[in-house]
């Protein structure tokens, strides 16, 4: 079985796989995070990041991404991916369902661009 934090890491990893210069300072500011804390929804899962000070900040604006798509359970239940950014520091990462549910039990997850 996959542990919530383990699915956070393997999504967020996936997310800044690139060489693109501002994923791989999302990627050191992910190694800032002092705290995670977990909401679960009927339909998904947030996770909001608590970081050090020393989680800088890329910029002065609020935006968001995520352009993968999971499979979970080997089951055609798949869901997205959205990393919100708030004042250039990493905030949310919510994955949620397509279908409108979320799983107690994650067995396997397949995480895949677009």
């Amino acid at each position: 079985m996959i542990s919530l934090t383990e699915l956070e890491a393997l999504v967020f990893n996936k997310l800044v796989e690139s060489d693109v210069t501002h994923l791989q300072l999302l990627k050191q500011q992910h190694q800032c995070i002092q705290k995670i804390q977990i909401d679960k929804s009927p339909s998904g899962v947030f996770f909001h990041y608590d970081l050090t000070p020393e989680g800088y900040s890329l910029f002065d604006e609020d935006t968001q991404f995520g352009d993968l798509t999971l499979k979970i359970n080997g089951i055609d239940m798949f869901a997205g991916v959205i990393l919100f950014i708030s004042k250039g520091r990493i905030n949310t990462l919510e994955i949620y369902s397509f279908d409108g549910f979320w799983p107690e039990n994650i067995e396997s997850c397949e995480v895949k661009l677009g």
